[in-house]
């Protein structure tokens, strides 16, 4: 959890928080350098509340998986919902659902 409360923010401007891009330069980055080779590194953040709706649907498009938070787990569904309504969000779950949901993405393309 604790990672989880580094990166995660309740704002909705982007780059809000230099904490968070601080803690996965300094942590992460280099933790995935030493322990994951000859891999892509792919991120995507997915909150979107001012319009991202119609990127996420071009990442789908060339070949990403999307997941998207659900309504019922939402605190805001807008943007949410425009990314699942446009058919940029592949996998709509509950957030409690997404970490298992990416784990078992990572591990079919290891397959």
């Amino acid at each position: 959890m604790a990672m989880i409360d580094k990166v995660t923010t309740n704002h909705t401007f982007f780059m809000r928080e230099s904490s968070h891009f601080d803690y996965f330069r300094s942590t992460v980055l280099p933790y995935l350098k030493a322990t994951v080779h000859n891999r892509d590194l792919r991120i995507w953040c997915a909150a979107s509340s001012t319009g991202e709706g119609p990127y996420t649907l071009v990442m789908r498009r060339k070949g990403s998986n999307t997941i998207g938070q659900d309504e019922k787990s939402c605190v805001v569904y807008g943007m949410p919902k425009v990314a699942y309504d446009l058919g940029g969000v592949e996998n709509q779950v509950p957030l409690s659902n997404i970490p298992q949901m990416l784990y078992n993405i990572l591990r079919k393309k290891d397959s």
